[in-house]
């Protein structure tokens, strides 16, 4: 018998990413998400509307820049975070307009342990801002906050999780699909597993105690942590840390979002960002009193983006 979930081909493939964007699809409460979708078989009735709303079956554009409205660099003009505070800017800005109620981002605790959770109001912005480089289900917050009664709701992720988030708002799927207000993606070149990232290369291989660790980057070649000490180790020396799905993603700059941020291309202290929807131009329009905006460059980010399509045709 041919089975009719593509999910579950996703999953035995290792190419599920664990956004966890099939438990909102499913009506039966018959999948749960750690590291990737484990699916009931009891539950499952092979409805396969998980598959509407998966990432990875929806695949990666042919060409990621062929949406770009506008290119600019931009920071926070009264918002600290990591490089140019964009996404924190951006973010307050919602909430004061009445444009949010709440935000599905990514914390973490002293010792860099990444979470998905909501946030629901801008004093608390600050606790979603920096990168991580390991990766979290965000959706099971976005099922929170929808339980919770929020009704305009943001999403910021990475290009597969962005994408997932389109695919939800593109979907049949009434109950949820017109409470994402607006999708922030974030560039991204591939995350790591946590065990191997965080305990391995920064605590053992590097020797830094991760409870004083303030930030984390990557620039020229380097993944740079900084703590009491700085010091940094080659990317290409994490390759075997890098998490299975991410091998296979072409995405860079989160093409469905309604604005990509990232740092590639952007002088120290800012971001590029790239507006490519209609509502994207609504948001910049509304973020402009917190924001310093400038024209910008896709240079960087076309580099990066071919060399992510080079990894992924190399696996």
């Amino acid at each position: 018998m041919i089975d009719l979930v593509r999910l579950k081909d996703v999953v035995s493939s290792g190419r599920c990413t664990g956004c966890a964007a099939c438990t909102i699809a499913c009506t039966r409460s018959g999948i749960e998400v750690d590291e990737f979708a484990i699916i009931n078989e009891e539950l499952c009735r092979s409805c396969d509307t998980c598959g509407d709303v998966c990432p990875v079956i929806g695949g990666s554009p042919v060409d990621e820049f062929d949406n770009i409205i506008a290119v600019y660099k931009s920071r926070s003009n009264n918002i600290e975070g990591q490089n140019g505070a964009t996404v924190s800017g951006i973010l307050n800005s919602l909430f004061e307009a009445g444009e949010i109620d709440a935000v599905i981002g990514v914390e973490r605790d002293e010792e860099w342990k990444a979470s998905p959770v909501v946030i629901t109001n801008k004093k608390d912005i600050s606790r979603i801002a920096g990168t991580k480089y390991t990766y979290v289900p965000i959706f099971k917050a976005f099922k929170d906050a929808v339980n919770e009664g929020f009704t305009n709701i943001a999403i910021v992720g990475t290009p597969c999780q962005v994408n997932a988030a389109r695919r939800i708002k593109n979907s049949n799927i009434t109950s949820v699909k017109d409470k994402i207000s607006v999708i922030i993606g974030l560039f991204c070149l591939e995350s790591f597993y946590y065990d191997g990232l965080c305990k391995q290369v920064i605590e053992k291989e590097l020797g830094i105690d991760l409870k004083s660790v303030k930030k984390m980057e990557v620039s020229k070649g380097k993944f740079i942590v900084m703590g009491d000490d700085e010091k940094s180790i080659p990317v290409k020396d994490l390759g075997k840390y890098v998490r299975l799905p991410c091998h296979k993603c072409v995405d860079f700059s989160a093409y469905y979002a309604d604005i990509s941020v990232g740092s590639a291309g952007a002088p120290d202290g800012w971001n590029t960002s790239i507006v490519r929807t209609e509502r994207g131009i609504k948001v910049l329009d509304i973020s402009k009193n917190d924001l310093e905006i400038e024209e910008g460059s896709i240079d960087a980010a076309k580099k990066l983006s071919d060399r992510k399509r080079k990894m992924a045709k190399e696996k």
